[in-house]
């Protein structure tokens, strides 16, 4: 039996297309598995919307109104949700991490958490964490590692990662750990899984100055995007705004140099940690 939770109907935009869904659909008669048959959808993927944990696709919205009769009621408030722009909790992007087919991710200035090294992770944690207890810098540690392991199951997600060259160069624990650092990139981009290239110094300005991307393709569900700025970390679902980061993205692997090529300047750049 699956669990249906109460949501308020005010809360968000997402919020009230679930809280109507079930509404509707309870007063057809229709399980969330019989709905699921009619429109093409699981009843996972039901429930999900549901549950307010995942943003319907068009496609849902315009099949639930087929298949409950409803005049046009979920299409003209499918606009709503996909306008909505959601602030990140660390938990929720986790989530996003973990369920992730595909991720897509542009880093400025550090080697993205899910390829760093033990000794990388401390030396960041140690400098961004001051007035902390050792205590909560080693929770903090063992949560960066932990997340890693979704690259080691039976279906780890497809992993796009672009860095910047400065990447490679900014003294982060100095240079054994460096050297360690840029070996464990070389090795992590011989998976299968694994894309991995860098944008040269040579490029100059490039559209990633403004900041990190992140892009989460999830089962079920439309894509996520996650970007930062001064405000912090916002996740993105707008079709609109989700197209440009995706063109933001694109650009930027057009700058970057081929993966055999963003090899071989990785190990030329980590000969220099001597």
């Amino acid at each position: 039996m699956t669990l249906v939770h109460d949501h308020d109907p005010s809360g968000s935009p997402l919020e009230f297309f679930a809280s109507e869904l079930r509404r509707v659909r309870e007063e057809a008669g229709l399980t969330q598995e019989e709905l699921g048959a009619l429109i093409n959808y699981s009843a996972a993927q039901v429930s999900a919307v549901e549950n307010a944990k995942r943003n319907p696709k068009k496609d849902f919205a315009e099949g639930c109104d087929q298949a409950l009769k409803t005049d046009g009621h979920f299409i003209r408030i499918w606009p709503l949700v996909r306008r909505a722009v959601h602030r990140a909790s660390a938990r929720s992007y986790f989530e996003m991490e973990r369920e992730a087919s595909s991720i897509r991710n542009f880093e400025q200035i550090n080697v993205p958490g899910l390829l760093q090294t033990p000794r990388y992770v401390q030396a960041l944690m140690e400098a961004g964490s001051a007035g902390e207890t050792d205590d909560r810098i080693d929770a903090k540690i063992a949560e960066r590692l932990e997340r890693q392991k979704i690259l080691q199951g039976k279906s780890p997600p497809a992993l796009v990662i672009v860095i910047d060259e400065v990447v490679l160069r900014r003294p982060v624990g100095g240079k054994d750990v460096m050297r360690e650092q840029l070996q464990h990139l070389i090795e992590a981009a011989r998976h299968p899984r694994i894309t991995l290239q860098v944008i040269p110094s040579t490029v100059g300005a490039h559209p990633g100055l403004n900041g990190p991307i992140v892009l989460f393709s999830i089962p079920g569900s439309a894509d996520v995007g996650y970007f930062e700025n001064a405000l912090g970390g916002q996740t993105v679902d707008c079709v609109e705004d989700l197209a440009k980061v995706a063109y933001r993205f694109d650009a930027l692997r057009a700058e970057a140099l081929p993966q055999r090529a963003s090899i071989e300047l990785i190990a030329k750049v980590m000969e220099t940690w001597t």
